[in-house]
């Protein structure tokens, strides 16, 4: 948690580099944000881009409801 910026969010894939450079090993690293957006600690939200899949951002809190992406 200390790496999500509290205003803002953070790729996930910047996360995990940064969760992996703290000393978590890759393999624990999915679980773990998987379980801080269970709990409602982390929300994923979906960034649009040109020619490919969304990417996934991760913030502190929630997105406005115009930004929800089904």
């Amino acid at each position: 948690m200390p790496r999500v910026p509290v205003d803002g969010a953070i790729s996930k894939d910047e996360l995990r580099q940064k969760a992996n450079a703290a000393g978590i090993a890759w393999n624990r690293i999915n679980p773990l944000i998987a379980d801080l957006i269970a709990d409602g600690a982390l929300h994923e939200l979906k960034e649009k881009r040109s020619g490919t899949n969304p990417r996934k951002m991760l913030s502190r809190k929630p997105p406005p409801p115009e930004e929800l992406t089904p």
